[in-house]
Order: structure tokens, then sequence, then C-alpha cells
């Protein structure tokens, strides 16, 4: 039988690369002959898999996490007309039947029959129905006709896949961010957060023609990111409110619309920066968006977080100043996005180069295979070398980060963990491993991805001075890049 391995969650802070099953066209003992088996070439790692990875839900643990999922058909159901073997695709990280009256209303973030405990179901997702995620080397999709977006042909797809992953989600995410709240030419819109939704929801935002885009984040790297497309930024930890940092941009205090990007997560303003407050970017949005404008809410909010920073916080209970939106008309749009609303133009535009996410969103582009090859010893440049040349640790092998050229760099959160080892001493799974200054040599780099695995996805979420700007991409090597 044919191999197959995903990342597993496995507890706070821990993820463990896995031998899984090999998927099976089938739903429990039942054929599932809608489906199609898809060798992955690529799959993104999301912001919201963070939020399971440092324990805010109730994920299980073994959950075979990613959402975000490319890949080539290798198998199709009897019943599958339209995609055929061969195909490489875009899956839309929302599962949809096809057949409920929500998908028939293009409501495929909330398809009724997909998952048994709520509307909606995604891979590899807490409370999401238990489907099998794509952070692995295959997996099954099933409704195939109905959910799948085929590429165009593979080279020129291979061209621009960077810009074409992200068609499953962030991509589509940030763009019905935008669309809800009313973004259309000439419009003052502020984005709450400059994390690759963000970024994406910014880019976004000029796609649709508006005016000014102003980003608000803590990071300098995330606002200098936004600042290199064109965006106008706001540093949330200067005293200055919101409003009057607006002010200082557009002449009033106030915005046309606005987009929280951060979600449940959030954290104060100013002095209270440090300080998690999970409607800090709600109400703040409240009071800077203009009376009759809507606030688009891509950002996840969640029924139960283990993590809440009190019991209401723990079941979604948050203190939303509801009265201010209301007496100002706000509207609101929450869920998912609904990703087969957007995902075709959104290639269309990719693919006749009107727009570039990829390099809004700062893709980092990482190879398993490549991995499994790299057994020599590397170099660790300096700090700011790696600023924008971040990559993700896998498993317990060092994943080489590929940029254009024939230079390679070591990802900024390994090197920041190999100052920690430096200054503090190595953990037990890297005993032996010598490190004496920035440019020490790492002779043995499995030992050091065994190390630091933990510490890689958690700096993910929490800010690294290269990750925190950047959507990392997963390939996992069907055709050459």
């Amino acid at each position: 039988m044919a191999s197959n391995r995903g990342v597993a969650y496995m507890g706070p802070g821990k993820v463990e690369i896995q031998s899984i099953d090999f998927p099976k066209l089938a739903l429990g003992s039942r054929k599932c002959e809608h489906g199609v088996i898809l060798k992955i070439v690529t799959t993104n790692i999301c912001g919201s898999d963070q939020h399971m990875v440092r324990g805010r839900t109730t994920a299980p643990k073994g959950l075979v996490l990613g959402h975000e999922i490319t890949g080539e058909v290798i198998e199709a159901g009897r019943d599958v007309e339209y995609v055929k073997v061969g195909d490489l695709v875009s899956v839309p990280f929302n599962i949809a039947c096809g057949r409920c009256r929500n998908c028939k209303d293009g409501k495929t973030g909330i398809c009724l029959h997909v998952n048994p405990a709520r509307p909606g179901a995604a891979y590899g997702y807490v409370d999401m129905g238990g489907w099998v995620g794509g952070q692995a080397e295959y997996v099954m999709v099933p409704y195939a006709d109905f959910n799948l977006l085929r590429l165009p042909e593979k080279a020129r797809a291979m061209e621009k896949i960077r810009d074409l992953t992200l068609l499953s989600d962030i991509v589509p995410t940030g763009f019905h961010g935008a669309v809800t709240a009313g973004v259309g030419p000439g419009s003052i819109v502020y984005v709450a957060g400059g994390g690759p939704v963000g970024l994406a929801c910014a880019a976004g935002c000029q796609l649709l023609g508006a005016a000014c885009v102003i980003v608000g984040d803590m990071i300098p790297e995330r606002l200098q990111q936004a600042k290199s497309f064109g965006c106008e930024v706001i540093d949330l930890r200067k005293d200055a409110t919101l409003g009057q940092q607006i002010e200082q941009i557009v002449g009033i205090p106030e915005v046309e619309c606005a987009v929280d990007c951060v979600g449940f997560e959030a954290r104060g303003h100013g002095k209270q920066a440090g300080v998690e407050a999970p409607a800090t970017v709600l109400n703040s949005l409240m009071t800077v968006t203009q009376a009759g404008g809507k606030i688009g809410i891509p950002g996840l909010y969640v029924t139960d977080d283990p993590g809440g920073v009190d019991q209401n916080a723990k079941t979604g209970n948050l203190s939303i100043r509801i009265g201010l939106g209301w007496a100002k008309s706000h509207g609101f749009m929450t869920g998912q996005c609904p990703v087969m609303r957007y995902n075709r133009q959104l290639m269309h535009a990719i693919l006749y180069d009107k727009f570039h996410p990829a390099k809004c969103v700062n893709v980092a582009v990482i190879s398993l295979d490549e991995a499994r090859q790299d057994r020599s010893g590397l170099r660790v440049p300096d700090h700011d070398d790696v600023l924008h040349a971040g990559a993700l640790q896998i498993g317990n092998e060092l994943v080489r980060h590929i940029v254009r050229g024939e230079r390679r760099r070591i990802p900024a959160a390994l090197f920041a963990t190999a100052r920690h080892i430096e200054r503090e001493g190595a953990p037990e799974p890297a005993i032996g491993l010598q490190m004496q200054s920035r440019q020490s040599l790492l002779p043995h780099p499995a030992a050091l991805a065994a190390a630091v695995q933990e510490r890689v996805i958690d700096s993910f979420g929490h800010g690294d001075r290269a990750s925190a700007t950047q959507t990392t991409l997963i390939v996992l090597g069907i055709f050459p890049l």
C-alpha cells in the first residue's frame, strides 16, 4: 500500500510528522464515488492553524492539520464527471456538498450536509467535521466536481504557484473581508491586522479600487510589508488613539469601511498593547467607522477558547459595544469566507498579471523533498539577512528555504532559537549541537530541527521577526519550481 505522512497536532505547542493512512474514496463504510484523491503539490500554513497549536481551541490530539490545499488528481470516483486524473486543482477550504439550500445560495462556508455537529466543514480543523487535513502528501476531497477549481496547464500554473496556492483560503478570505465591508472604487478603508490575511485583504482592497488602504498592527515588519505595496500604516503600540492616527492620514478620525483581520486573540492598543483583550478590534472598528459604514469580520472568533482571558471569553462571550454599532447603523458580516464565490475570478486576476498576492503577503517556500536530501552543515547568516526570507520547520527535518536565485537561507525562527540555545543551553534533543556565534557551523541540522520544532511553530504565531509577516507555503513537489 502507498504511504502517506501528515502534520498532526499533539497538544499545545507541539506538532509531529506522522505516518497516516493513505486516503480512500470512502466516507466511513460507504464508497465515496463523488470524491477524488489528490497528491498534494502545495499546502499552506494558516494563521488559524496557530490558534489550535497554541491550545486556544478544543482541537483533539492527533488531528491532521491543513485546510489550504493545491494538488494533482491521481484517482477519481465513478461519479466524478468533469474533474480528470492529472488535473491540477485548487481546493476551497470549505467542504460543501453543492446540494443543500445553503450551497445552492452560494453559502458554501455553512453547508448543511458535511458536518453532523454544526453547519460548515473544513479539512483538518477543530469542530469542522473531522475531515483529514491537507498538510500531508495525499488527501481525499469529496464532491469533487462541485468543490474543485481546475488550474490552467501545469507549466503555466507552476510559474505562478506562489500566488495560485493562496486561492484555497487566504486570498479569498481577505478579499471577502473587503467585499463585505463595502470596499469599492475610491474607498477609504482600515484593515485591522497586518498578518497574512490582513495583507491579503489590503491587496484585495487595492484590487477593488480603494483610494486609501490603512493597515494597523503592532509588529514593525508587518507594517513595513504593508508599506511595500502602497498601504498607509498605523502602529498600534503608540499612545495616540486609532482615530487620532487615522486623522493624521486622511484628515478626519474616521474611515468609510473597516475589516477585522485579527480575531479573538486580539490585544489592546497603546500602553495595553501587551494585554490580551479579545473585543478590542471589534470595538475600535465601530469607533472609527463612519455612520452607515460596513465592517467585514473574516478574523476568527470561536465558541470555545480554553485559553480565554476570563470565563466569558472561554465561551466566546465578548464585551462588544454593540450599542455603538447600532447607533451608527453599522453593517456587520461574520463567518467563514465562501471561497467558491471568489476563487475563479481571483485566479483570472493572477493569471493575467493584475494581482500579485504572494508578493504582498510575503510568501516563503519550503521543500520537503529537499529536506530529506540535505544532511550537510549550514551557516547561520546575520539576523537582518533573513528578515524577509523566513520559512517553517516541519517535523524533525531541517527544511531549507527556497528563494529566487541560487542562495538558500536559514529561517529566522531557527536562527532565533539557535541564539536561545547559545545563551541558555541546548535542550536534550540537541545534545552535541555546537553554537559559537552568528556564523557558527551547524553540524547536525536534523538535531537542531528536532530541538526547535515546537519553538518554530509557536513563534510563527507570536510574531517572530520574519515569520510574523509571512504565509508559509509547503511544496511537496510533483513539479519542479
